[in-house]
């Protein structure tokens, strides 16, 4: 499917905000004719205590940030209120369940919740959930239903926090998705996508297919451990450490070949659980994989892609936003493109016909069409 198609122009459609545990990202876009750009970027470093592991902990200061960083977007600053925002992946819980296609309404409502009670490790009553049919035109029999729930404090702390920064959400999107949608915007429905996000403290592994995570991981391994790890096995200082890794990474054989191999080790349960995933996804779902695309600031090690491909024997890419956003580049100027990917597939979806209803939302009594 090509998910660009789908898009059209609004007056102000809602701008994408990313929160992570360290920073803030904000980004409008726009559409004209065929082709989409970015109209305004922001982005804001945050201290340490405001978001920890998605979870935020002073809404009212956090507030306060993503009002300045909205208000000090370029070149113009955004000055209405309509926003999209991704839950952190550690606080979503996601399933795929197959269920007889003769079931309708009120009786797939029921049967849906039935089954997400045996794989979600929360009650209903413990979260907001939401879920959508996903089509398989292969079979008449069964219907497959991509379900997903994030605990009720995460959803009501990020709430409250948009509503003390005078922002209306539209929808709550997952992150992955919102990847999925920026760095592979055209595919087919009948393969799997498989991104890598290797950030600074956890990397998420997640293969999507029509529209749905059929299959994903995530491991408190990133490129904060690569640091650790260079730094303890060299016996140099952390920050020392940090640079080496950025400049020398998986192509260098400087001081002996040490950091190719230290490196090499720090990614290996990336490796391991990447390509255990991809044999599972394949066996269940007797499709393939053929897209793999790395994404995260830690991404960028020297030498990464090539050694991935090597590895897992499979074609792979660095995602770039920039290669499908015109104007990007320009307005980012020396900021990485793969820091913007979750954010500028929030925008995406802000440029869609009904952005409340174009896939999963979280916004408790806004949800998205089951069908």
């Amino acid at each position: 499917m090509n998910i660009f198609s789908e898009f059209f122009t609004h007056r102000t459609p809602p701008f994408g905000l990313d929160i992570s545990d360290t920073s803030i990202e904000v980004v409008q876009l726009k559409r004209s004719g065929s082709t989409i750009a970015l109209a305004q970027y922001g982005s804001q470093f945050l201290e340490d205590g405001l978001v920890r592991d998605g979870v935020i902990l002073d809404p009212a200061l956090l507030a306060r940030h993503i009002d300045h960083a909205v208000r000090s977007t370029i070149p113009s600053a955004i000055t209405h209120a309509s926003v999209i925002v991704s839950l952190p992946e550690s606080r979503v819980f996601t399933s795929t369940i197959t269920l007889p296609a003769t079931l309708r309404g009120e009786d797939l409502h029921i049967a849906v919740h039935h089954q997400a009670e045996e794989s979600i490790p929360l009650s209903r009553s413990e979260m907001y959930d939401d879920w959508l049919v996903i089509r398989d035109e292969t079979t008449r029999d069964t219907q497959e239903i991509f379900y997903c729930g994030s605990p009720r404090s995460t959803v009501d702390a990020l709430l409250e926090t948009l509503r003390l920064g005078h922002l209306e959400p539209v929808a709550l999107d997952l992150e992955s998705l919102s990847l999925t949608r920026s760095l592979v915007p055209s595919y087919n429905n009948n393969e799997g996508v498989f991104v890598v996000d290797i950030g600074g403290r956890s990397t998420i592994l997640s293969i999507t297919d029509r529209g749905g995570i059929r299959a994903s991981a995530t491991l408190k391994v990133a490129g904060n451990a690569f640091t650790d790890d260079i730094a303890r096995e060299l016996n140099i200082e952390h920050n020392e450490a940090e640079r080496i890794k950025k400049v020398e990474g998986m192509n260098t054989q400087q001081k002996e070949g040490k950091v190719q191999s230290v490196l090499k080790q720090s990614i290996s349960p990336i490796i391991a659980e990447a390509q255990q995933l991809m044999e599972y996804y394949e066996k269940k779902s007797g499709r393939s994989v053929v897209s793999i695309v790395l994404a995260g600031g830690s991404s960028s090690l020297p030498g990464l892609v090539t050694y991935c491909q090597k590895q897992w024997n499979r074609s792979v890419r660095r995602g770039n936003v920039c290669e499908t956003v015109l104007a990007c580049q320009d307005i980012i100027q020396d900021r990485d493109p793969i820091l913007l990917s979750t954010v500028v597939g929030l925008a995406l979806r802000g440029l869609a016909p009904n952005p409340a209803q174009a896939g999963i939302n979280l916004i408790p009594h806004q949800r998205s069409l089951h069908s």
